[in-house]
């Protein structure tokens, strides 16, 4: 059993989805600070739990919630629904909670956008990423994670960052163990030196 809201209800899921035939949660915890989470991962959201537990490596702790065979929208709960127990209590204690995520390419199949409520984590992960030659920006008004509800949000401070990776470049990545180890590498960088700077002390307003 398993509590999910949002796109589906307790009710109906429990009705109709199984865990471990239509999706599954893994996790680690690891005495970190520091949380990666894919909450669309597996078939909801392709290669975002891939790039979830390879960017906490041996380090950091990990969560994924994913869809198995084939369930992708159906188990979609937006980020400022979700609020699996599970998922909570991993990230609780953590300074540094980010969120990966999958979009639609659109009109744009390279950039990745960056939100969440911590702009100082947020920018630091946006430089690291175009200094290691991704197309990245803050400036999205689609994907701006800047609800408190939203799950990169519900961390020690109260305020994370979630990452929106369009589909042909999580396809490359996929692909590419060069350019993924590249993204999974700025990414690191990018926390450790977080890790190293002061937090601010307030919610921005």
């Amino acid at each position: 059993m398993i509590w999910i809201k949002g796109s589906v209800t307790l009710i109906e899921l429990d009705q109709t989805r199984e865990d471990g035939r239509d999706f599954q949660i893994r996790k680690k915890r690891r005495d970190s600070r520091v949380a990666i989470i894919a909450p669309h991962g597996g078939t909801i959201e392709p290669i975002t739990s891939k790039l979830a537990e390879a960017t906490a490596g041996a380090s950091f702790s990990w969560y994924c919630f994913e869809g198995l065979n084939g369930n992708r929208g159906n188990l979609h709960i937006t980020s400022s629904n979700f609020d699996e127990p599970q998922c909570l209590k991993l990230i609780a204690p953590c300074d540094v909670v980010v969120a990966l995520h999958g979009r639609k390419d659109e009109e744009d199949p390279a950039t990745i956008f960056l939100g969440g409520l911590n702009e100082v984590q947020r920018d630091a992960i946006c430089l690291e990423l175009k200094n290691a030659g991704f197309s990245a920006t803050t400036a999205n008004t689609k994907f701006p994670g800047r609800d408190r509800s939203n799950i990169c949000n519900r961390g020690h401070q109260g305020m994370g960052v979630q990452l929106e990776l369009p589909r042909s470049l999580r396809n490359r990545l996929d692909n590419d163990k060069m350019l993924f180890n590249g993204f999974v590498g700025a990414l690191d960088r990018a926390i450790n030196r977080i890790m190293k700077t002061p937090s601010p002390a307030t919610l921005p307003s």
